[in-house]
């Protein structure tokens, strides 16, 4: 239904390009993703390079790996975002946990729809490609990494990169919060001036059309596909 809170998120996202969802993970949700994450970030490896993140972990395939995403993704507020900004059967693309770790530098700015497999058309609802959530499993902070926004930026002509000049913004959250951003938007992740580990998990939902980064019907397997909601 979109009307009330949810009119006012979409609302958001079309004039900023992104909004953030306070509170989507309850105390006893969060805390178990929490703990969770530990186990799945302890299994994977850090980048290989500078744009990945040589102190970042990153680990994929979270639907076979952990139930405390389940709800996450039948919630209202992001099924309605979903439902409001692709057409029907829209998939979900990806799925990963990242763990930016201390020292960490900041991320060259960049936006993800650019990393698909046709034109990236400015997102204006109708041509949206991908819609991008992020789960802060933190905080998110200006010191930890958060990620860093340029608002607005959605808009832009595809050939407009930022210049010094342009605002930008570290999307500072609650750990259990959500932030719902378009494939459009420049961003980035931050630099860690933390000695701790700021964790997250990005989902993507793209156009029902559009290749997936992962493929969930191959990677989850076929007992766990039928325990989802």
């Amino acid at each position: 239904d979109l009307s009330g809170e949810n009119l006012a998120n979409f609302d958001a996202y079309q004039r900023d390009g992104y909004v953030i969802l306070p509170d989507v993970f309850s105390k006893e949700e969060l805390q178990a993703l929490q703990r969770d994450s530990k186990r799945i970030l302890d299994e994977a490896s850090l980048g290989e390079n500078d744009f990945y993140g040589k102190s970042t972990r990153r680990a994929y395939n979270l639907l076979a790996k952990t139930r405390t995403l389940d709800q996450f993704l039948i919630c209202d507020r992001v099924d309605t975002l979903v439902r409001a900004l692709l057409p029907p059967n829209s998939l979900l693309g990806v799925m990963q946990m990242i763990g930016i770790g201390p020292g960490e530098t900041a991320q060259k700015l960049h936006f993800d729809q650019q990393f698909g497999n046709s034109h990236p058309v400015r997102d204006d609802g109708a041509n949206a490609k991908l819609v991008n959530f992020i789960v802060a499993i933190d905080d998110f902070t200006e010191d930890n990494g958060a990620t860093v926004i340029v608002p607005g930026s959605h808009l832009w002509p595809v050939t407009r990169v930022p210049s010094p000049s342009d605002p930008r913004m570290p999307l500072t959250m609650r750990a259990g919060s959500v932030c719902c951003f378009s494939g459009r938007l420049w961003h980035g992740g931050g630099e860690n001036r933390t000695s701790r580990e700021r964790r997250a998990v990005i989902c993507v939902f793209n156009q029902p059309w559009a290749r997936c980064f992962e493929n969930m019907m191959v990677g989850v397997p076929f007992d766990v596909q039928w325990k989802l909601p």
